[in-house]
């Protein structure tokens, strides 16, 4: 899966060289947010914040995987999960704990 990441690094670096390569990643992340406002918009949380969380949440989620597909020593696929989830956990009010701890950390 790590070369995976490494074409959404070149598309970046592309991206911020050539206007149409820009476009494209624009719409591509677009979509991208609009995924997750479809899967996370209730009648708790308005198309507002379902917005506001899908920017964070996919900025949240591209920093980890730099440092996934890097392979940081301290952020592997596994913590880079529960940071993700337990930011998902806390922004969306739910349970605590419906995520696995798989750092030993609570």
């Amino acid at each position: 899966m790590p070369g995976y990441w490494g074409l959404w690094f070149d598309l970046w670096a592309q991206a911020f060289r050539h206007d149409d390569v820009k476009v494209g990643r624009a719409q591509l992340d677009a979509r991208w947010r609009r995924m997750i406002v479809e899967a996370v918009q209730s009648d708790e949380l308005g198309p507002d914040d379902a917005k506001m969380f899908a920017l964070e949440f996919a900025a949240l989620l591209d920093g980890l995987s730099i440092q996934v597909a890097l392979e940081d020593p301290e952020v592997d696929s596994d913590v880079a999960y529960e940071i993700a989830m337990r930011f998902a956990e806390r922004k969306l009010n739910l349970s605590d704990g419906l995520t696995a701890d798989v750092t030993g950390h609570r």
